[in-house]
């Protein structure tokens, strides 16, 4: 009966030892594998909200490898590291310059100067509008560095008698002409260049229709006599100076000469340019 029970506890004591000796190796593997938290990994910890994560080299915490525009992506190896850009058409770049005008309509006003029916040298207000059109970049828009193409338009001037004041009226002397009055129609070949994107210097010429209400209300050197209305076309020859004020307004000099038999007709206008494009 002893025997039994010395070998009963001989086995109760062993058994204990080997579950003792089991437990204190899975206690120190836990704490190889899972270490004591401290200071450091408490605020890795708190940022990844995953104990014991490993942080890839080259990323920031919380943050994956390789995302575009995300902490971490530069400095991969083998990354391809591309600038951000803008990408913007290239016809849309400069819209609304004289470079690239297709077309300009031109309101306008300035002076016409003309020898009246008594020889003497006079000057009247003038008015209207001339339309440009541009023939090469109609056919091209890549040959913006020149201008080509035909000018034509409508002027005003109201005459009235000899005496009569800068716009016609309230003459000195009643000669019977205070109902006379002046259309300029141009009928011109434009030829231009531009030597940058809002200045454009340019010559026209062709010809320029004259209509008189009193044909003797200016010597011309033509045939028409006393208060009979006179259409006639006369050469002309002049220069456009053309600056832009901002994208589809622009400013535009117009100096005019209408060659006659008799005296020179000169006009000489300051335009407000549109150009559409």
């Amino acid at each position: 009966m002893r025997k039994i029970l010395k070998t009963v506890v001989l086995s109760t004591v062993a058994l204990s030892a080997g579950l003792g000796g089991a437990a204190a190796r899975a206690a120190d593997d836990r704490a190889y594998l899972d270490p004591p938290l401290t200071p450091e990994r408490s605020m890795t910890t708190e940022r990844l909200g995953n104990p014991g994560a490993i942080t890839q080299p080259g990323t920031r915490p919380g943050t994956q490898p390789g995302t575009l525009g995300q902490p971490g992506t530069v400095g991969q190896p083998g990354a391809i590291e591309l600038p951000l850009t803008t990408v913007g058409k290239a016809k849309d770049l400069g819209t609304g310059q004289l470079r690239h005008e297709i077309v300009g309509i031109k309101p306008q006003i300035g002076a016409l100067m003309f020898k009246d029916q008594q020889l003497n040298a006079s000057s009247r207000a003038i008015q209207g509008v001339t339309v440009d059109g541009n023939l090469a970049t109609m056919i091209n828009k890549d040959w913006n560095t020149l201008f080509v193409g035909p000018s034509v338009g409508v002027l005003y001037s109201h005459l009235g008698d000899p005496t009569s004041n800068f716009i016609g009226t309230n003459p000195t002397s009643q000669m019977g002409a205070g109902g006379a009055n002046l259309l300029l129609l141009p009928a011109n070949l434009k030829l231009g260049l531009n030597l940058a994107d809002n200045f454009r210097i340019a010559a026209h010429g062709g010809g320029n229709l004259v209509y008189r209400s009193m044909a003797s209300s200016m010597n011309l050197g033509d045939s028409a006599l006393g208060s009979d209305s006179a259409w006639k076309l006369f050469p002309n020859v002049g220069a456009d100076a053309e600056f832009g004020l901002g994208n589809n307004v622009a400013l535009m000099l117009r100096p005019d000469w209408t060659v006659t038999p008799g005296d020179t007709l000169f006009s000489g206008t300051v335009a407000l340019n549109i150009p559409l494009t």
